[in-house]
């Protein structure tokens, strides 16, 4: 029994991993501060052009046990160029942020192009 259950985690573990390894982005996602990429760092893809995504986060502050909730969403506004805005609560969880706050990102070299590395140049919290 045991040894079936070996078998059957390490099947797991391989169709995970093979499967991640030949997995293609379908669309970037947001981060936690609002424009695509990776979880705290943005990456140099950029939504497709009339496409867009929105996030919502929701937490309890866990010094002051209040809670926390941001929103975020991206829009593909021109070919190669997306534009975000975040927006949440204060530290102390009573009411929303004054502003918020808006990202722009624009990949130089688009998702056409042969070359295999990307470049883009953004701005994070345009109005802060």
């Amino acid at each position: 029994m045991i040894e079936m259950k070996n078998i059957l985690a390490t099947i797991l573990f391989l169709i995970i991993i093979l499967g991640s390894a030949y997995a293609k982005d379908s669309a970037p996602s947001p981060t936690i501060i609002g424009s695509t990429g990776l979880v705290r760092m943005p990456n140099a893809y950029c939504i497709p052009y009339k496409n867009f995504n929105v996030g919502l986060e929701y937490g309890v502050n866990s010094f002051n046990g209040k809670p926390i909730a941001y929103y975020k969403a991206n829009l593909g506004t021109f070919q190669n160029f997306e534009v975000g805005f975040v927006g949440g609560t204060d530290r102390d969880g009573n009411q929303l942020r004054e502003g918020v706050f808006i990202n722009m990102k624009y990949s130089l070299i688009g998702d056409s192009s042969a070359v295999p590395w990307r470049f883009a140049i953004g701005i994070e919290n345009l109005s802060s």
